[in-house]
C-alpha cells in the first residue's frame, strides 16, 4: 500500500512538471515574438536607429551646407579686402532711379596738393584735387564763406553714374576732407542715406540740412570733429533721422554753438540724457529741437547746468518749439519752447 501511494505521488509530480515546461516554452516563444518585434519591425530599434542615423547626418550637412554658405558670404564681403581704414569718412549713398550721386564734398575745402580719393563702392575709385581756377581763388579768398562760392563752380570728381539703379553704396573719401555740406554745387541731398562713419579727415564744418533721407549717423572717434567750430544747423531737416548717438558731442568740449543743430527733425525719438555734458562752453542752443514733433521722453533741462550765459530766458530761445510730447512740456520756460516771451 505504501508503495502504491508513493508510485502515484512520483507520476503527479512529473505531470506538473511536463506542463511548467511547456508554459515556459510559450512564455519564451512569446517574448522572443514581441522581442524581435521591437527589433526588426517596421518601427522597432533598428528601423529607428537608421531613421536617427540619417537624421544625424542630414543634421550635419545642413550644418555643413550652412557653414559653407557663411564661408561664401564672408569670402564676397571681406574676401581680400585691405583692413578698413578707421580714419576715412564713409557716407552710404542711394543710386536712384538714375544712377547718379553727387557727394556733399566741398572740392576747394580738401587738401590742394594732396587732394583725396573716394571708392565709390561698386569697385571703382579715383583720385581728386581741386581745379587750377580754385588754387587761384584760395590764394585771396580765404573765408568760408568765399571758399564756399568757389567749390560750387569746381563739383568735378564728386559725381558719378552707378550701373544698379535704387541700390545703396558704402563710398569712402580718404585725405584731407574739411568740409561736409548739402548745399553745395548740385548735391542731391534726397540721395544721403547714412554717415556710417565720421573717421579723421580734418572736418571744420557739417551742414548736411535737408538731407531728408538720412536716417542714421555714427558715433565719431575722439578726433572726428577736432576741427569743428560749430554745429548750427547741421542735421536740420533730416526728417528721416529716428535717433542720436549718446557719444555725438563727447570730444566736442569747445563749441559754442548748437543752434538749430536737429530743427525739423520730426521723427527723432528721444534725447540722450548726456548728450551735451561735455560741451560746456556753449552759449546758444536756440531752436537746436525746434519742431521735433516725435520727441518722448525727458527734455534735458540745460537752463538748469549753470553754463555761462544759459538760463531761462537766454540761449535757447525756441530750443524745444512744438516738442509738445516731451514729459512735463508746460514746466519747460516759455522762452525755451515758444518764439514769444
Amino acid at each position: 500500500m505504501k508503495r502504491e501511494i508513493i508510485r502515484k505521488v512520483k507520476e503527479e509530480n512529473k505531470g506538473i512538471t511536463l506542463i511548467a515546461l511547456i508554459i515556459t516554452i510559450i512564455v519564451l516563444l512569446i517574448l522572443a515574438g514581441i522581442t524581435l518585434s521591437m527589433v526588426l519591425g517596421p518601427n522597432g530599434i533598428i528601423e529607428r536607429a537608421k531613421e536617427a542615423k540619417e537624421q544625424t547626418e542630414g543634421a550635419a550637412l545642413n550644418e555643413q551646407l550652412m557653414l559653407n554658405e557663411v564661408d561664401r558670404y564672408l569670402e564676397e564681403q571681406l574676401g581680400n579686402k585691405e583692413p578698413e581704414d578707421k580714419t576715412a569718412l564713409k557716407i552710404v549713398v542711394n543710386s536712384g532711379t538714375d544712377g547718379i550721386v553727387v557727394l556733399p564734398i566741398d572740392a576747394s575745402k580738401c587738401d590742394l596738393e594732396g587732394g583725396y580719393n573716394i571708392n565709390w563702392g561698386d569697385g571703382t575709385t579715383g583720385k581728386q584735387q581741386a581745379s587750377a581756377t580754385v588754387k587761384a581763388q584760395l590764394a585771396s579768398k580765404d573765408t568760408l564763406s568765399k571758399i564756399h562760392i568757389a567749390a560750387s563752380t569746381d563739383p568735378d570728381g564728386l559725381e558719378h553714374t552707378y550701373t544698379e539703379k535704387n541700390k545703396e553704396y558704402a563710398v569712402t573719401i580718404t585725405g584731407n576732407c574739411s568740409l561736409l555740406t548739402s548745399s553745395c554745387g548740385n548735391v542731391m541731398r534726397d540721395k544721403i542715406i547714412e554717415i556710417a562713419q565720421w573717421g579723421e579727415t580734418g572736418l571744420q564744418r557739417i551742414h548736411l540740412s535737408g538731407c531728408t533721407n538720412l536716417r542714421k549717423i555714427a558715433s565719431p572717434s575722439q578726433n572726428s570733429f577736432a576741427g569743428v567750430t560749430d554745429f548750427n544747423y547741421t542735421f536740420a531737416g533730416c526728417i528721416s533721422l529716428t535717433s542720436i548717438p549718446a557719444d555725438l558731442f563727447n570730444n566736442c568740449s569747445e563749441i559754442t554753438d548748437f543752434g538749430g543743430t536737429f530743427a525739423g527733425c520730426s521723427s527723432l525719438t528721444d534725447i540722450p540724457a548726456n548728450l551735451f555734458d561735455n560741451c560746456q562752453e556753449v552759449t546758444s542752443f536756440r531752436n537746436t529741437f525746434d519742431s521735433c514733433t516725435s520727441l518722448r521722453g525727458d527734455p534735458i533741462k540745460l537752463w538748469e547746468e549753470g553754463r555761462d550765459g544759459i538760463t531761462q530766458t537766454s540761449g535757447g530761445f525756441g530750443c524745444y518749439y512744438n516738442c509738445t510730447n516731451l514729459n512735463g512740456y508746460s514746466e519747460i520756460p516759455l522762452h525755451w519752447r515758444n518764439y514769444q516771451d
